[in-house]
């Protein structure tokens, strides 16, 4: 088994770079509104979303500058490590995605949900905005390294990132259906209240899913069997493969040339 060398810099995948930096919104957001969420009870919505919106990315900069963005520009993972010369643009872009997500989610929330309880509100808010912003952060992403990823494969190199993931999208997204199932089935019989409860977990989880991981997943697949067609194709040596009842699937194209297979 070959060992890094102690003095090579240890590098994290692009897919950890993404999820660090989800976190990072997550956190900042549920920190700020948790210290200055009851000021923003006392604005109009449009005035607090803006406050809210502003005062995120001022919070949030220097964690995403210094855990994602600066490492992304060097190769090592230890910030103050990596050259100054990390790309500012994708840096801006990140914070208007930030921006625009948050000003969004605080005013299309009050139309939802009301602030009475302050910690689902706090809850839902933070993970709305983590949520909506995925898909243009990993556009961004991918548009600026697009050397470094394909897809989330690198992430689900590891089963327990896979199973960490997992578990996390899972509690993420329970914790937005609570809220609403309880909008939506305020009123409603048991019955009525798990047959939502259900039906917005699978809608919910499932377009999730096939991003996050069956599609990663199929790219793998395809491409490893892509290869080891290409590779069985330049064997010089015969291969066939036989099912169960002895009846020939598929062969390459010397065992085509040494037994007369014809495709």
């Amino acid at each position: 088994m070959a060992l890094r060398p102690k003095n090579t810099p240890r590098k994290i995948s692009s897919a950890d770079f993404f999820v660090r930096l989800l976190l990072i919104i997550f956190s900042v957001e549920m920190l700020e509104m948790w210290t200055y969420g009851k000021m923003f009870d006392h604005l109009d919505t449009v005035p607090a979303a803006l406050a809210d919106s502003v005062m995120l990315v001022l919070f949030s900069a220097p964690f995403v500058w210094l855990l994602v963005i600066r490492p992304m520009g060097g190769e090592n993972e230890a910030a103050w490590k990596a050259p100054l010369t990390a790309p500012a643009g994708m840096f801006i872009k990140v914070l208007t995605v930030i921006f625009m997500t948050e000003f969004l989610v605080m005013l299309v929330l009050p139309f939802f949900f009301d602030r009475e309880d302050h910690l689902v509100h706090y809850f839902t808010d933070a993970t709305l905005t983590t949520f909506v912003s995925v898909p243009l952060l990993w556009w961004i992403f991918s548009r600026e390294q697009r050397s470094r990823i394909d897809s989330l494969a690198d992430l689900l190199g590891s089963p327990l990132k896979l199973y960490l993931m997992l578990l996390g999208l899972i509690f993420l997204i329970d914790l937005v259906d609570m809220p609403l199932v309880a909008y939506l089935s305020s009123g409603k019989t048991v019955i009525v209240q798990k047959v939502i409860d259900s039906s917005l977990v699978t809608l919910l989880i499932s377009p999730l899913l096939w991003w996050l991981v069956i599609r990663p997943l199929r790219r793998v697949a395809l491409s490893e069997k892509t290869r080891a067609d290409a590779i069985r194709a330049q064997v010089v040596e015969a291969i066939v493969i036989i099912d169960a009842e002895g009846k020939v699937e598929s062969f390459n194209p010397a065992a085509e040339t040494i037994f007369g297979y014809t495709a």
